[in-house]
């Protein structure tokens, strides 16, 4: 018989979690590189355009693998065990987003860019990592959530963040 033991539940707005990339590298993209993003802090990487950005998110969450070093959360190894997992901690907004040919497209790229940040923010995921800023009110949006816990990792190849 299993007996349920009463639980106090505290409200969090986010899940407060760390992500760390430790001598990161990925070939014609990036070497030696190494950051913590904790919950609660946002950090923003800027680096030319095609230099790489898109890939260290997709080895963040485990869809490619880095030539060297590794990706954790929470102490825990992004592997390719684990990378599912780990990735229904991650909210992720993509520089852009590739519709069917003959789609509806009632929003631009820029509209629907602000609109999938604004759902993943709504979803309250512990890790966001973001592909590209369009406006400083996007800009806003991810100091907000980090702002609120989460760890927010953000990629552009804009100069002013």
């Amino acid at each position: 018989m299993v007996e349920w033991m009463k639980c106090r539940i505290f409200a969090r707005k986010y899940d407060v979690m760390t992500l760390e990339i430790k001598d990161g590298e990925l070939k014609g993209a990036f070497a030696d590189l190494s950051f913590i993003v904790r919950g609660g802090e946002m950090r923003v990487l800027s680096g030319r355009s095609r230099g790489g950005c898109t890939e260290l998110l997709l080895a963040v969450m485990g869809v490619v693998a880095l030539d060297g070093g590794f990706v954790t959360v929470d102490g825990e190894v992004v592997s390719e065990r684990s990378a599912a997992y780990m990735r229904r901690l991650m909210g992720y907004v993509p520089r852009s987003l590739h519709l069917p040919d003959g789609s509806d497209r009632l929003l631009s790229e820029a509209q629907l860019h602000a609109k999938l940040l604004a759902e993943v923010a709504a979803a309250r995921k512990a890790i966001v990592l973001v592909d590209g800023i369009d406006d400083d009110s996007q800009l806003a949006v991810c100091r907000t959530m980090a702002a609120e816990g989460a760890a927010v990792l953000v990629v552009t190849d804009r100069e002013e963040e």
